[in-house]
């Protein structure tokens, strides 16, 4: 089995491992039958050694060999749901682990680039570990320092501790970047339109991708994202 760790970062620590069996002492690939993925369907257990999230997803690889997807996360933000209006975006989830047990979080909003502008709303917590917090587009439209950016999103303690970054682990999908798609945002900013798309990173957490445009804005309503069918 070959692991190579995502980045090595901690708590989003993520890994990919390729399976391999010894032939005339050479590593070859496995290749899989079916890979059952099922029982991961809403499995949402807390980790025996209280870590947010420890999760391991086998798939086939593009090439027809098994691979595991993996996460280990001392604490983790489960995200929910995204809804957005023309004024914000709303993010609800729920937090995991026991070091999420009893701390107080803000959202906060940061470009990605280690010297650009960041920014913290209030985050909603309940007693149960659920979390809801609005992104206020006019906030995000004022400190974009260009035509496009992209900025990463994370729940930071008020005491010292780790910053969770909501992401989506749960389930039997080991890549959800290109299946998880999230309502368009458009503010407006006269005579320009402020456009925010949600997305997920490789690593399955949530950033925002903003451009400034000359398009009008579509017609005001909240949209929510469209879910797909769970695989069974």
């Amino acid at each position: 089995m070959f692991c190579t760790a995502g980045a090595g970062r901690s708590p989003r620590a993520t890994g990919t491992c390729t399976s391999a069996t010894a032939r005339r002492g050479e590593a070859v690939a496995c290749t899989p039958g079916r890979v059952e993925t099922s029982r991961l369907v809403g499995l949402a257990l807390p980790h025996p050694s209280g870590a947010g999230w420890a999760s391991t997803v086998p798939y086939a690889t593009a090439d027809g060999h098994l691979a595991l997807r993996t996460w280990n996360r001392p604490g983790h933000a489960e995200l929910a749901t995204v809804t957005a209006t023309p004024e914000d975006l709303t993010l609800t989830g729920t937090l995991h682990g026991a070091e999420t047990t009893g701390r107080g979080y803000r959202l906060t909003v940061r470009l990605r680039d280690a010297n650009g502008p960041w920014f913290h709303t209030h985050c909603r917590l309940e007693p149960d570990g659920e979390f809801a917090a609005d992104i206020p587009l006019d906030r995000l439209a004022d400190l974009q320092p260009g035509r496009r950016a992209v900025w990463d999103i994370a729940l930071t303690p008020y005491a010292q501790g780790r910053a969770l970054h909501p992401a989506r682990l749960f389930g039997d999908l080991p890549q959800r970047s290109r299946i998880d798609h999230f309502p368009t945002a458009h503010h407006a900013v006269p005579p320009r339109t402020f456009t925010v798309q949600p997305h997920l990173t490789a690593d399955h957490s949530l950033a925002l991708r903003t451009v400034f445009s000359t398009r009008p804005r579509p017609a005001d309503g909240p949209a929510v994202e469209e879910r797909p069918e769970k695989h069974t």
